[in-house]
């Protein structure tokens, strides 16, 4: 299951580095599969608090975003 979180938080990486670049919808992409495998992850072993932590960061990243993007219910429905 390591992998997979190492795959979560490379891919909310990778949106950091296209949202530096101006790129916002190629980094909300990375993104939300970002908070797709980790939600799947954190479900999966409630107890690792090390991957909720990922997943909130995310999730964060992703709301962030969509309120950037003016698409403020997204960006308060990233967040539930």
């Amino acid at each position: 299951l390591d992998w997979q979180r190492d795959l979560g938080v490379s891919l909310n990486n990778i949106g950091r580095i296209y949202e530096d670049f101006g790129e916002t919808e190629r980094a909300l992409g990375y993104y939300v599969r970002s908070n797709e495998i980790l939600d799947a992850l954190a479900k999966k072993d409630p107890s690792r608090m090390d991957w909720w932590r990922d997943l909130g960061v995310s999730l964060n990243n992703t709301g962030m975003m969509y309120e950037f993007l003016g698409e403020g219910e997204s960006a308060i429905g990233s967040l539930h």
